[in-house]
């Protein structure tokens, strides 16, 4: 069982010590051993790596057979660390600073010489659990896996390929459940890595079974839903994220088909941000879900985008409005100082204006 964490590991060979590192010859073998045990990964396998060569000359080959994994990560994965600047007016004296440089070129002359080639193999019992916030609330994915990687160093470049398919699991979008049917990531050996997708899940509730099918690039995600009863996308998104079709949350007023399409094209761009979050991508900078704005049964969605330091922009769309109101707006937004803002505003129905802010901080 994962609590029992009892292994071996051991090595035999030889490495020539003449005037540094020379021919090596090292085998090492790993039974039920520890990989890693911590608050966000745990892995035990079986290890079988053979290192052969003149050094930095090195050819590793071997298996990796991993018998259990979890991996259980949250919002700390989407984090940034940055280096800490010096002052220049600091002076550090260390004696060992040309060493530590020499040793940091050689390790890198070792990997740009090293020729490496490892398979991995998951076994089923191998879980990952995520859980990030994005714009459009915290996507859950809870996933047991099962699969076969390659990993290869050659001059200096590192890449990945195989296939990782998913046993069992749940996603959890927008406060919904979806049971994974199918699952399938395809390492390409891109470097930097970017596997292929194809992953299908439904969801069950009382307007029938929704489907979800993301599929494409992993930094390109494709997302589609589909349903047993819905016709129209629009009514899918609008059973996921208000929990009836359009025409009863508008209180079946007759949505205009075409209105039905945008909010259904508008609302997809959420989701599509949840993934790109999910996923370490960016696509937009700001996405704002609002019920009501105008009466009972009207809503909006502004997607936010930063054009650089100084200049932000929104498209803003809103359903249920009174005719002389904007259904469709742009906005520009110009930091002109810290403090001082300009605000441009035009949309569909001519309404527009330009505003200035003065932002006063005591």
């Amino acid at each position: 069982g994962a609590e029992n964490r009892t292994g071996t590991l051991g090595a035999t060979g030889s490495i020539a010590l003449v005037e540094g590192l020379g021919e090596t010859t090292l085998d090492l073998e790993a039974s039920n051993f520890w990989l890693a045990c911590n608050r966000q990964v745990k892995a035990r396998a079986d290890v079988d790596v053979r290192v052969r060569g003149d050094f930095p000359d090195l050819r590793v080959r071997g298996e990796v057979d991993v018998g259990f994994l979890k991996v259980e990560l949250g919002d700390e994965m989407s984090r940034s660390a940055w280096p800490m600047e010096r002052d220049s007016g600091l002076i550090v004296h260390r004696d060992g600073a040309e060493k530590e440089a020499e040793q940091e070129a050689r390790r890198l002359e070792v990997m740009d010489r090293m020729d490496l080639d490892i398979q991995v193999t998951l076994a089923r019992n191998s879980w990952l659990h995520i859980e990030r916030s994005t714009p459009v609330g915290k996507i859950k994915p809870d996933i047991q896996l099962e699969g076969e990687i390659g990993l290869r160093l050659t001059e200096g470049v590192f890449s990945t390929r195989g296939e990782v398919r998913t046993v069992r699991g749940n996603l959890d979008v927008l406060g919904k459940q979806f049971k994974v049917e199918e699952g399938l990531v395809t390492l390409t050996g891109a470097t930097p890595p970017d596997p292929q997708l194809d992953v299908i899940a439904t969801h069950k509730n009382r307007y029938g079974n929704i489907s979800l099918q993301v599929r494409g690039r992993a930094s390109s995600p494709e997302l589609t839903f589909t349903s047993d009863e819905l016709v129209d996308e629009a009514d899918i998104l609008s059973v996921l994220i208000f929990g009836a079709p359009m025409d009863e949350v508008v209180g079946g007023g007759g949505a205009d088909s075409d209105d039905l399409a945008m909010v259904g094209m508008l609302v997809g761009k959420q989701l599509g941000q949840a993934m790109s979050t999910l996923l370490g991508h960016n696509a937009v900078d700001m996405i704002n879900l609002e019920t009501n704005t105008s009466g009972p049964g009207s809503f909006g969605v502004e997607i936010g985008k930063s054009l650089g330091g100084r200049v932000f922009l929104i498209t803003r769309y809103r359903y249920g409005v009174d005719e002389d109101e904007n259904m469709f707006e742009g906005q520009l937004e110009f930091s002109v100082t810290r403090r001082l803002y300009i605000e441009l505003r035009y949309g569909d129905a001519n309404n527009g204006g330009i505003e200035v802010y003065f932002k006063w901080k005591r």
